[in-house]
């Protein structure tokens, strides 16, 4: 509710509802949006709004898995996911690495797309604590085309609202991320074979 309240006012109107719709990318028609906004909306002062509790009570009746089965993501993917994109993140932090130069070093054919042959052999390289299932659910989601490969712009869409910083600061490795830029400008460590964390540099090219 916090995120998508953009004038943080405590309401959710249409407006914020459409603005954080297409900040967070959500493939959800105009159209739909203002059903679903004009549906569950109270009238607040003339003008129609969500509560936080008018949120909860429409979002207690949505079916989430059927949603997230419908583009292709199965219930449990989701939160791997998550995950696995916050391990990649703390690597590419930790090694002071940019998301932009993240899916170069993940590139190792080189040819600006990344297979799952890819992703697999950086994640060996790089010592990612991800198991080949996570991986392959990472590059399934990421693979926007479903044609085996994930392009740079989806690559970087979901690596910016990956939190590498809290597994660093987990693993008792103090990043010092004052006066640096938010994940994209720095990133994460993997784990050596006695636990210890250790920099690798990126595959070559």
């Amino acid at each position: 509710f916090v995120e998508f309240d953009v004038d943080e006012d405590g309401c959710l109107s249409l407006s914020d509802l459409l603005s954080s719709s297409t900040h967070l990318s959500l493939d959800v028609a105009q159209v739909l949006l203002i059903a679903w906004h004009a549906h569950y909306a109270a009238n607040i002062g003339g003008k129609d709004m969500m509560l936080a509790a008018d949120w909860e009570r429409a979002l207690n009746q949505a079916d989430g898995d059927s949603l997230l089965m419908s583009v292709g993501i199965r219930p449990g993917q989701a939160s791997v996911m998550k995950e696995s994109l916050d391990v990649v993140a703390a690597v590419l932090r930790f090694n002071k690495m940019s998301y932009e130069e993240g899916f170069a070093a993940f590139d190792v054919d080189g040819d600006g797309k990344l297979s799952l042959e890819d992703m697999l052999t950086s994640a060996d390289i790089l010592k990612l604590d991800l198991t080949r299932e996570q991986l392959e659910t990472v590059h399934g989601v990421l693979d926007a085309y479903s044609d085996g490969h994930v392009r740079r712009e989806e690559w970087l869409r979901e690596l910016a609202s990956a939190d590498g910083v809290e597994i660093l600061k987990e693993l008792g490795v103090d990043i010092d991320t004052e006066g640096q830029t938010p994940p994209p400008e720095s990133s994460l460590p993997p784990q050596g074979d006695e636990g210890r964390l250790q920099a690798h540099q990126a595959p070559p090219p």
